[in-house]
């Protein structure tokens, strides 16, 4: 098993199919309900999002709105999730929303006992 942690600062924005101002944060919403049946088909989970902000350690300019941890078999299995052509349909919501963002991939390792 293998997570990816991303962090991401979201935009502000307008609605395509309303003209209504929308937040970021509200259009990345839309893009995790679009996600997650693909996310999952492929064996994967959100296991994780939170609020982000200022790093309590590090640059102190650098600020994230939202962390997540996406839980997934392997890389390999991410990446057939990445490419999934339904799944890139709705993918609009998320380069919308996103102004920046990481992408971590994590393997859980077994802490040495001592």
């Amino acid at each position: 098993m293998s997570a990816k942690s991303a962090s991401l600062r979201a935009r502000r924005l307008t609605c395509p199919e309303s003209n209504v101002p929308i937040s970021g944060a509200a259009a990345f919403q839309r893009y995790i309900d679009h996600t997650l049946p693909f996310l999952r088909e492929t064996g994967g989970d959100l296991l994780f999002v939170g609020s982000g902000g200022q790093f309590l350690i590090g640059p102190t300019a650098e600020r994230w709105d939202v962390v997540m941890l996406v839980q997934q078999h392997s890389v390999e299995s991410f990446l057939a999730f990445a490419s999934n052509e339904a799944y890139l349909a709705g993918i609009g919501h998320r380069t919308a929303a996103v102004e920046d963002s990481r992408l971590l991939p994590l393997t859980q390792v077994t802490p040495a006992r001592t």
